[in-house]
């Protein structure tokens, strides 16, 4: 169990409102995008599920060097990523960048971050992107 979790949400301020209210290991909100986000202290771990999809390759690795930065020594980031086929031409509308996996190993590189497991999401629906784990650090 987890005992004090800090959330970086821009956009659901008021449905993580209501999770803190049930939820007293929730100690900070923060409402703003990765890209805005000034750290105020060091972490075990950080989490997070579909940050990059909206960020250019130079902003993502500048939030990942600010992440690496403010992990504790033995410290993990955990992503969970949409994955793009190398052979699969995108037929998304969405805005959003889906990247390849060989894309994500280089910007976790530039950003000096290891990965140390990664696994994907098993039972996913086939018609969707590949929905990845990394563990980094």
């Amino acid at each position: 169990m987890v005992s004090k979790i800090d959330i970086l949400e821009p956009y659901y301020k008021s449905e993580i409102k209501v999770m803190k209210q049930s939820n007293p290991q929730i100690k900070e909100i923060y409402n703003t995008t990765a890209e805005n986000f000034d750290f105020k202290k060091k972490y075990n771990v950080i989490f997070g599920s579909w940050l990059f999809g909206n960020l250019t390759d130079k902003n993502a690795v500048k939030f990942l060097i600010k992440c690496k930065a403010n992990l504790e020594a033995n410290g993990v980031f955990i992503i969970k990523e949409n994955i793009e086929s190398e052979t699969m031409q995108s037929k998304s509308k969405l805005k959003q960048r889906i990247r390849t996996l060989k894309s994500y190993e280089i910007l976790f590189n530039l950003a000096r971050f290891k990965i140390i497991y990664s696994e994907d999401t098993k039972d996913w629906p086939e018609e969707c992107f590949n929905l990845k784990v990394f563990v980094l650090n």
